[in-house]
């Protein structure tokens, strides 16, 4: 089974084709909001070469900067633990491109992130208790006590600090890229002439 990208962005053909059918469609809704129909005839539509028609900053952009984020805020391993690979390190961007359009994607490789990213965006309850599943006793390193520690049982606080980090993400991704269509938007309007 294909594991789901925890974050993703899908553009239709206009923003693919090499024809750069996305400013037609763009010049297609801007005669559609100035009121003039398909019948008034050919009407010349330009816009300066200065102003360009692109998105800055672009999807790609705006999307690796979500995923540098996500590096940041993903919780590291401490204490004696902290030498191994990171699932911090895993996030990653990836581009598909089809003949239906582009998709951007943020997942992370590490083979543990589908486990333990649901740990840690949704927590666990408060309080519960950890006992041995093959052997008499628990044995790790209690970075509190700065000592190792062997118990039968402990009752584990739960894990609620980063909660909702990726769904944090997601947002922050949304108001960047409502922003960047919006100041398209109005670059288009503020330079068109009709």
């Amino acid at each position: 089974m294909a594991k789901k990208p925890m974050i993703s962005i899908e553009l239709g053909e206009g923003f693919v084709s090499k024809t750069r059918s996305i400013d037609k469609r763009i010049k297609g809704a801007l005669l559609a909001a100035l009121g003039i129909g398909k019948d008034a005839g050919p009407v010349r539509l330009a816009v300066g070469e200065s102003f360009g028609t692109r998105m800055t900053p672009s999807f790609e952009s705006l999307m690796k900067r979500t995923r540098d984020e996500l590096r940041e805020e993903t919780p590291r391993s401490k204490g004696a633990l902290k030498t191994g690979p990171h699932l911090a390190d895993g996030w990653r961007v990836r581009t598909r491109v089809n003949s239906a359009g582009k998709r951007f994607e943020i997942d992370n490789k590490d083979p543990r992130a589908e486990k333990l990213l649901a740990i840690f965006e949704y927590g666990t309850k408060v309080d519960y208790e950890i006992k041995p599943k093959n052997k008499k006793a628990l044995a790790f390193y209690w970075e509190k006590q700065n000592k190792h520690a062997v118990f039968r049982r402990v009752t584990h606080p739960g894990i609620n600090q980063y909660v909702g980090f990726i769904a944090k993400a997601r947002r922050r991704l949304r108001r960047r890229t409502t922003a960047a269509l919006v100041s398209l938007e109005k670059r288009w309007i503020r330079n068109v002439g009709v």
